[in-house]
């Protein structure tokens, strides 16, 4: 978070969606460095539909996923396997989310 420099806000023209644009500095963590967040509205206080940015993160910088190492049985041996794991973080706010019907 030390490299946000700014948040704009943009209201849609149609409807009552709007835009959340986060402008980072340039950093070694991920690209762009413009993060946006389309919320897609026609009716108000009902959100349709969130689009986000899809982040490019550098090797080992993702603080969305975590490794996890966990002992499996095979074959009557105990194995260790590495694992990836959806952990908490603010930059899952970037995620495309789809209003459930």
């Amino acid at each position: 978070m030390a490299y946000l420099e700014n948040i704009t806000l943009n209201l849609h023209e149609t409807g009552y969606g709007f835009d959340l644009t986060f402008t980072f500095e340039q950093n070694s963590y991920f690209s762009p460095v413009e993060l946006k967040k389309v919320f897609v509205m026609t009716k108000p206080n009902v959100v349709e539909k969130c689009v986000g940015t899809s982040i490019e993160w550098a090797a080992g910088c993702d603080p969305t996923k975590e490794k996890k190492k966990k002992k499996v049985k095979q074959g009557g041996k105990q194995k260790t396997v590495t694992t990836t794991v959806k952990c908490d973080s603010f930059f899952n706010f970037f995620e495309t989310v789809e209003a459930a019907d």
